[in-house]
């Protein structure tokens, strides 16, 4: 009977990983991106992966890629940025992005400055500050790589697998591939990016309640985590949406 039971748990272990597979790619076919600009990558980092990489790093993938001279303009391409966050902001609301249930989010406000590293931005502010743009994203590409690495942790430790590790994939790859545009864009300027966080520096940015190292795992997950590290990304892609479109009506610097 011992046997049967840890071939079931093995089976159904399987199945939820085959399962998670196909919303993943049925999700990742059809997320927003720019093919002429740069590419994305869609592969799930893997468990030894995770303790080393930096996402937030090259976020685009490119490999000594250089825009041209006779490209780069004043003109940071705005429209080409604000256009692509319709699409960021249908996915987030795709049916398959519902998994954190972020409905009791009021009940929880208590807790809200605990995540105050992962921004929130004024749409009302007279600059888009493309800069300052690019290193906030870069927290919640950290941030949710953070919460992958943790929730696949647990999977493996409970022998499960759950809608909630690939939203949070998808919210991973979506934060990675905003980053990927915002870059673009400020390249398209003729300037570097001012500022790129270490390892190091990301971790002690990361404060979330359950542990702060991005590669450390203290064998559960924090739900409120989970919930408000994607209500607070929604909140903050919207708002760069509001920006963008204020931005597009008068000349507002970079």
């Amino acid at each position: 009977m011992d046997n049967m039971d840890c071939n079931c748990g093995g089976l159904k272990l399987v199945y939820n990983i085959f399962v998670c597979v196909v919303i993943f790619v049925s999700f990742v076919n059809d997320i927003p991106q720019n093919q002429q600009v740069h590419h994305y990558s869609w592969t799930l980092f893997e468990e030894n992966e995770s303790a080393i990489a930096t996402y937030w790093i090259n976020p685009c993938g490119n490999i000594g890629t250089k825009i041209e001279s006779g490209i780069r303009r004043r003109d940071p391409n705005l429209p080409k940025l604000r256009d692509s966050l319709p699409n960021f902001i249908n996915r987030l609301q795709d049916d398959q992005m519902h998994a954190i249930d972020t409905s009791d989010i009021g009940d929880w406000f208590k807790h809200n400055a605990t995540y105050t590293f992962l921004h929130q931005l004024d749409p009302t502010t007279n600059r888009v500050d493309l800069q300052k743009r690019h290193e906030e994203v870069q927290i919640y590409v950290g941030a949710f790589q953070h919460l992958v690495f943790t929730q696949k942790k647990y999977d493996i430790l409970h022998n499960e697998g759950n809608e909630v590790t690939i939203e949070i994939q998808l919210l991973f790859i979506l934060a990675k591939n905003l980053l990927c545009e915002i870059e673009t864009t400020i390249e398209r300027t003729g300037h570097s990016i001012k500022t790129v966080f270490t390892r190091e520096g990301m971790d002690k940015l990361l404060t979330f309640r359950n542990n702060n190292s991005i590669n450390k795992f203290s064998g559960e997950v924090d739900e409120l985590d989970n919930k408000f590290a994607k209500v607070r990304f929604h909140e903050y892609v919207r708002n760069l949406q509001q920006l963008l479109n204020r931005a597009g009506k008068r000349n507002f610097r970079i």
